[in-house]
């Protein structure tokens, strides 16, 4: 497999996996400063759970592409 495809792989994970981690301190310090006002909180919650999830997707694919990068079975 090509170096290249493999290092333009592990840029796009791991820049997605940066900004889903900037998404959850995000949320968090939102949930921090919301001051029990209850709209505020909610929504902070819903971006920290959106990164949380985004977070989880990135390394399922991160796993599922470098197995199939590294068994060689698929030509790119």
């Amino acid at each position: 497999m090509s170096s290249v495809t493999v290092n333009i792989t592990s840029f796009i994970l791991g820049l997605w996996a940066f900004l889903s981690m900037i998404v959850c301190v995000y949320g968090g310090i939102k949930y921090f400063f919301a001051r029990r006002n209850k709209e505020k909180e909610k929504r902070a919650i819903k971006h920290f759970l959106f990164g949380l999830l985004n977070l989880i997707v990135v390394y399922f694919i991160y796993a599922i592409v470098f197995f199939v990068l590294r068994s060689g079975s698929v030509v790119l």
